[in-house]
């Protein structure tokens, strides 16, 4: 009995790290990580369209005042 005792206790600690979550939580995690991931798509998108247009604002105002190039 005394050589089972640590391994009982060691069984139930193995278990304890395992991390189990309920399945609706699960999915709610899952849902929300997919929707954060399509929402950084969607930024680095915008991010991209506004630096072509300072881009374009800095070409335009290069040739008006070869003070604003600098």
């Amino acid at each position: 009995m005394k050589s089972l005792l640590p391994l009982i206790a060691l069984t139930v600690f193995a278990a304890g790290l395992t991390g189990c979550v309920a399945q609706p939580q699960h999915d709610d995690l899952r849902t929300l990580f997919r929707q954060s991931q399509e929402r950084v798509v969607e930024l680095e998108q915008q991010l991209e369209e506004r630096e072509a247009e300072i881009a374009a604002l800095r070409g335009r105002t290069a040739g008006l005042d070869p003070a604003a190039a600098a």
